[in-house]
């Protein structure tokens, strides 16, 4: 059985994106999704993605992309970041 991997993905912040191939079996996280290009890409090859902003407009559109893409293993949620401790380290 293989074991699922966390990634996390900080969009935007320089120095922050490091090649990574999720799989079926990887869960994904990006921080300060905006309107979800990103996390819509790995949608078609992760198990599961979230996509946190800080800004609830972007998420609204990101949210309607997704709904009207029929994508059901992406979610989008409101949050800051910056305030949360996000794999054992604050962001």
């Amino acid at each position: 059985m293989r074991r699922i991997r966390r990634l996390l993905i900080l969009s935007g912040w320089p120095g922050s994106c490091t090649p990574c191939r999720p799989t079926s079996q990887d869960q994904v996280l990006e921080v300060a999704t905006g309107p979800g290009y990103v996390a819509m890409g790995f949608a078609a090859v992760a198990r599961e993605v979230v996509g946190v902003d800080l800004t609830a407009a972007p998420l609204a559109i990101a949210e309607q992309r997704r709904q009207e893409q029929g994508l059901h293993n992406v979610r989008f949620q409101l949050a800051d970041a910056s305030r949360s401790a996000i794999c054992g380290r604050r962001v």
